[in-house]
This record gives structure tokens, sequence and C-alpha cells, in this order.
């Protein structure tokens, strides 16, 4: 997790270090890092294993045959929760790398030598599908506290308006955003 402040929020100057860096965080800090740097390298195996993870619960679920309704319920939830954190990964490789290789369905999450996609626009359609999808299956809220932190209708929504920020769809956008200030959803700033 605390990658992503190295490689967000210290690179963005969203933050400024606290404290002295050293070695390859220095390199981040101070942009002389390569692109094999290991943060770097890191970011995009766990965003690739994001995926893997992913297709996997798709897949498993979708055989899944519940008799009950609440399992039915469940197993909507589940695959939505996977379309979501696909649509995650799929949106960060976009940002960052652009045409990168699609893993649609766990076969191909195995493949070593997967193709690029032809363009970064098939990337970011599958991080918009992802989302979409996630949209469709997830709850506004969920009933047991203990559930507080999963991804939620809201925050499938968010991220799609954010997909769309990053490639200057605004109008997609601002339409995604307005639903989340009218009800069922109660969000505020702090």
């Amino acid at each position: 997790a605390r990658d992503w402040y190295f490689l967000f929020d210290l690179l963005g100057n969203d933050a400024e270090r606290d404290a002295p860096l050293l070695g390859d965080l220095l390199q981040l800090h101070d942009f002389t890092f390569g692109s094999s740097h290991i943060q770097i390298s890191e970011l995009w195996q766990s965003l690739y294993r994001m995926i893997l993870r992913a297709n996997l619960v798709i897949e498993q679920a979708e055989k899944w045959e519940p008799s009950a309704e609440a399992e039915r319920n469940l197993k909507q939830q589940y695959i939505a929760e996977a379309q979501f954190f696909r649509g995650y990964a799929h949106l960060y490789l976009a940002a960052l790398w652009g045409r990168v290789p699609l893993k649609p369905n766990f076969a191909s999450s195995g493949e070593l030598f997967t193709p690029r996609s032809r363009t970064s626009q098939e990337v970011w359609d599958a991080a918009e599908t992802g989302f979409k999808l996630a949209i469709e299956g997830l709850p506004v809220v969920y009933p047991n506290v203990n559930d507080e932190g999963r991804a939620t209708r809201g925050a499938a929504i968010a991220f799609l308006a954010k997909t769309y920020l990053y490639q200057g769809k605004f109008a997609e956008a601002e339409t995604e955003l307005r639903k989340l200030v009218t009800a069922p959803y109660t969000y505020a700033l702090a």
C-alpha cells in the first residue's frame, strides 16, 4: 500500500517526503528511476494479479448454481465486485502504460506472451466495461458494518467518472458524477 504513496502522491507532488529517502525510493523522489524500477515493476505485477484474481472469481462464480435467493444475490455481488477490481486495474494500466496486454478471462490470465492491445482505447474500454458491469450488480450500501470498505455502486460510478476524466470525456464524467449528489447517494465532502 505504501507503493501508491511513493508512485502517486510523491511523484505527483501531492505530498512531500517527511523523512530522508534512500535507495530506490530516493530515485522516485529525484525522478532518476528507470522503467525496471522495483516499485514500478511491482505495481505492474499487482495490477495483473488483480485481473487474474478477478477473472478467477468471475469464472468460478458463473459456474455456481445457487438455490436460495440470498445466494443468487451474493453471486451477483461477487461478480460485480470482481468486475470493479478488473476495471480498477485496467484504469491504472491504461493511464500509466497505454497499450498493454488484455486478459479478458481466466484462461488468458496464464498466458505469458500475450501481445499488447492494438490501441490504448481498448484498455480504456475494458476499464469502462468493468465499472459499468459493477454498477449493475453492486449495492448502494451494505447493511452490515463488517462490510464497510467493500466496493459499492457509488464507488463504481465515481471510478467510471474518473475513467472518463482521464480520457477527456468531460460530459460523460459530469453525467456520472451528478448521480453521486442525488438520492439514493448521500455522499458529502469531509
